[in-house]
């Protein structure tokens, strides 16, 4: 995901799978720090024209 305005800019990353977990992670697709995962919805911050790539673990089991 990108940011395209040239601003500071919040995002929600929503699915219809259970998410366990989530990640910001490098190009090689290495974890660098969690994310938020309430209620389904991975938060996400953006810096000016940043670049984020999402690492995302389903659960096992759906809800």
């Amino acid at each position: 995901m990108y940011e395209t305005a040239g601003t500071r800019a919040e995002a929600e990353l929503r699915t219809d799978f259970a998410v366990e977990s989530a990640w910001i992670a490098d190009l090689m697709e290495q974890p660098l720090e969690p994310v938020s995962t309430e209620n389904g919805a991975i938060a996400l911050s953006f810096a000016p024209f940043e670049i984020l790539t999402v690492k995302i673990r389903l659960s096992a089991t759906q809800s």
